[in-house]
């Protein structure tokens, strides 16, 4: 897939969006739809450059056998402006975490370091929420938060939550309606503060730039090749009867996999753009090519953080 520049990206997606809401209204109650995103048209897994919004079914319903109310059409008119759509099957998510692993744990769950943040309040570690709930699962209470040696093949202490933002979206928050899953903790392990002093500065990338964007998706410690993975953004404002999130991708073979929260997607100028958060529920083992994450210029806002990458 070819990437648009960012600035095209936005103005398209901000013109989509101003006619977004009338263009739902006119779908509602088509074939079963459960949602829909500022997307781009994907045809036989080939993701194209047609800016459109993508409406989300949980099964696909051949043409002729629906009835002329229940179609969706593949274009019409909102204010005067030709709206180009497209249908995308959509999976239940899941939060792409796991009860064991090799990045960092909170005596619960494992995930991944996002990138090291930097505050009034000094420099932390950042990662999704939902790996630093700790046993009880809960966000109001601290957590200790461990990570990987490598060289011991041990889990060692790394440090202690200090703040955790866990909300399921709906709302306007921030600007989006995407879920809000992040959050800090401090380094107490000095190798570990010593890679994020000596961490540089990263600029983010706002959402609605996003559309069209190829990403790779790293953990901020880059140990392991083998873990980088590569998407496209197929949607932004992605929002349905079960789940909101800021940014929607297809990820190249094998996809995402559980250990995965918390994986940092960067643009090819190496500007943060998302937080990986959830793929799709499977019982197969086999890898998420639909995930969904949280937009990393987002997080930094609500954090009050400047992300800085090792």
């Amino acid at each position: 897939m070819k990437s648009v520049s960012r600035s095209q990206s936005r103005r398209v997606t901000l013109q989509l969006q101003q006619h977004r809401a009338q263009a739902d209204e006119r779908i509602a109650g088509r074939c079963d739809i459960v949602g829909s995103m500022i997307g781009v048209k994907v045809t036989k897994g080939e993701v194209l450059p047609r800016p459109c919004i993508t409406y989300l079914v949980r099964e696909k319903v051949p043409w002729n056998e629906l009835a002329p109310h229940e179609r969706i059409p593949p274009r019409f008119q909102v204010s005067g402006t030709s709206i180009l759509t497209d249908v995308l099957v959509w999976p239940f998510m899941r939060r792409q975490n796991l009860s064991q692993g090799t990045f960092i744990r909170d005596g619960f769950t494992q995930g991944t370091l996002t990138a090291f943040a930097e505050s009034q309040f000094g420099l932390w570690g950042l990662s999704c929420a939902h790996c630093m709930l700790g046993p009880d699962r809960n966000a109001n209470t601290s957590a200790e938060i461990q990570m990987f040696d490598r060289g011991a093949g041990t889990f060692e202490f790394a440090g202690t939550t200090t703040q955790t933002l866990h909300l399921t979206g709906g709302a306007k928050i921030g600007g989006s309606r995407g879920y809000i899953d992040c959050g800090l903790f401090s380094l107490s392990d000095q190798s570990l503060r010593s890679r994020g002093q000596a961490a540089k500065p990263m600029a983010t990338v706002d959402l609605a730039s996003l559309r069209h964007q190829r990403l790779v998706g790293v953990s901020v410690m880059g140990s392991d090749p083998n873990r980088t993975r590569f998407a496209s953004v197929i949607g932004v404002d992605q929002y349905g009867i079960t789940d909101y999130s800021d940014v929607v991708l297809m990820v190249d073979p094998p996809g995402t996999v559980h250990g995965d929260s918390g994986m940092l997607w960067l643009t090819s100028d190496g500007r943060a753009a998302a937080i990986h958060c959830e793929g799709e529920s499977k019982d197969d083992g086999s890898g998420s090519l639909k995930t969904t994450a949280m937009s990393a210029q987002r997080a930094a806002e609500v954090l009050q953080i400047s992300l800085r990458r090792a």
